[in-house]
């Protein structure tokens, strides 16, 4: 529960300062929400602290009259919810009586969470070393660049994010291992100033084009890459070589954030694969639709009545002609929907016509094998049915993919 207070009030001082000093409508009414429930929280983590930390009752109460005195000279009563004092172990430091099993328990907590912190700190430098590289090779114009620069921001948001995070857990490792004697961490878990936050040197990156420069000027490029890996080692942060990662450990961790990254824009492409093919085929079925749709109207205009019960069906009535005119009538209006229906997948198909050519060129770009083609409703034209009649007519409607037709 502790964890998730500190977590949540972090984050919430986070979005304040970066929302500064006029924040919108909504802004507003969000950070209200916001601050209301971790309110609530921290209120109901207070009652259950009581049950284990009877004596820090006495340090919130003398907390209390401080704040009321400051409140009486300056006229601002309360105080922010992000910055109202937990009172864990580490941070109580013999101003009241605690139980040393918390202690040991906060320790416990706090090195975890550094851990944690340096580990996700390493894996958004190699997310943002990435970015960097793909931006400066592949992005042209201002659309690409705009949006690149968005996703660096984010990532850079999230390091600012967890630095501060792994500092405030060092520093709640400080207080406690001085009280517990342990100071092993400290091997491990070194102060996190501004310069270490920095991504993994170029060369420990194995790029394509370093390994083609070594190809092509043999012994001497070797020797050269081998010095600038030595010198490059010497300036790599020590993140990059805490918690016992090693050169094997360093790529291992490249490779999962990289994995995850992959994973993720993998699963967005092909989402966005699987609409391309929907929509193609989806235009194919409108197509034949409406075309089926005239030949049935076509068909049935063409039959002549034979009799004076014979009746010509539209989609919604069944007219019984009675008179020649009559029947002239229903001739003309089933022509005309006929050459309605010709006319709108004729616009259709004209209107379409480069979709599939465009659709081809991005897949051959891109890579991408097409799925099977799905077989053409007329492909069965001409052969014989199960109870062998010919189905070359129009007595079957194809489905279409969507229960209405839009253009």
């Amino acid at each position: 529960m502790a964890q998730n207070q500190i977590f949540l009030m972090r984050g919430l001082n986070f979005d304040i300062q970066g929302i500064g000093n006029h924040p919108t409508e909504d802004q507003q009414a969000t950070l209200t929400e916001r601050t209301n429930k971790l309110r609530r929280k921290i209120l109901t983590w207070m009652d259950a602290q009581i049950l284990f930390m009877p004596h820090v009752a006495l340090l919130r109460a003398e907390e209390d009259r401080a704040r009321m005195r400051i409140s009486a000279s300056q006229g601002q009563p309360g105080i922010r919810v992000q910055h109202m004092a937990l009172w864990l172990p580490s941070s109580i430091k013999g101003r009241a009586e605690c139980d040393p099993e918390l202690y040991l328990y906060e320790f416990r907590l706090r090195e975890a969470q550094a851990c944690e912190a340096l580990d996700l700190l390493r894996k958004s430098l190699l997310v943002r070393t990435h970015l960097y590289k793909y931006k400066d090779r592949f992005a042209r114009g201002v659309k690409s660049n705009t949006r690149l620069t968005t996703k660096i921001n984010a990532v850079e948001d999230r390091l600012r994010r967890v630095a501060d995070r792994y500092r405030a857990a060092r520093r709640a490792l400080e207080g406690l291992g001085a009280v517990l004697n342990k100071h092993e961490w400290e091997r491990t878990l070194l102060p996190l100033s501004h310069d270490d936050v920095r991504g993994m040197p170029r060369a420990l990156f194995q790029d394509p084009e370093r390994k083609k420069v070594m190809m092509r000027k043999g012994a001497q490029a070797r020797k050269q890459a081998d010095a600038m890996r030595r010198e490059a080692k010497a300036r790599m942060s020590w993140i990059w070589r805490s918690a016992g990662l090693e050169e094997e450990g360093v790529e291992g961790t490249m490779n999962e954030a990289l994995r995850i990254e992959w994973a993720k824009t993998r699963a967005r492409f092909l989402r966005r694969v699987e609409e391309v093919d929907l929509l193609e085929e989806e235009s194919r079925r409108v197509l034949q639709f409406l075309r089926w749709r005239a030949d049935w109207w076509e068909s049935n205009a063409n039959q002549r009545p034979s009799d004076p019960g014979h009746s010509v069906h539209t989609s919604r009535v069944a007219f019984a002609p009675k008179h020649t005119a009559y029947a002239e009538g229903n001739i003309a209006y089933a022509k005309c929907q006929a050459a309605l229906l010709r006319r709108l997948a004729d616009s259709f198909e004209l209107k379409w016509a480069d979709t599939a050519d465009f659709i081809s060129m991005g897949r051959a770009a891109m890579g991408v094998v097409p799925e099977d083609e799905f077989v053409e409703a007329g492909d069965a034209e001409g052969e014989e049915g199960p109870d062998g009649d010919e189905e070359g007519g129009v007595d079957e409607m194809p489905v279409p993919l969507r229960s209405s037709i839009s253009s």
